[in-house]
């Protein structure tokens, strides 16, 4: 188990793929990929243009109290964003969230 999965989802489960795969019909793979964050109670799902000026270029290791790189693809051009709504009094209260 990696550790640092314990305080968040940033860090990658596997390796990037190798090369980059054909979609014949980008339609029918933005529904799937919608239809699988709905299974998953996604609130909202949008795929768009990948812009790095709303990604972090580094994350908090807990474990070792220090910066590390993000360790993201040069060649990203989209992304997918899930949303999930959150209560605001409950999330108040954590501490990843304050």
């Amino acid at each position: 188990m990696n550790v640092e999965r314990i305080f968040g989802f940033l860090t990658a489960h596997r390796p990037s793929a190798a090369k980059c795969r054909d979609i014949p019909d980008p339609g029918e793979m933005s529904r799937e990929i919608k239809h699988v964050a709905k299974l998953f109670d996604a609130d909202l799902c949008g795929i768009t243009f990948y812009d790095e000026r709303w990604t972090y270029d580094k994350r908090f290791n807990r474990n070792h109290l220090e910066e590390v790189e993000m360790d993201l693809p040069e060649d990203i051009t989209n992304t997918i964003v899930v949303a999930h709504e959150m209560d605001y009094e409950t999330s108040s209260h954590c501490p990843i969230c304050s």
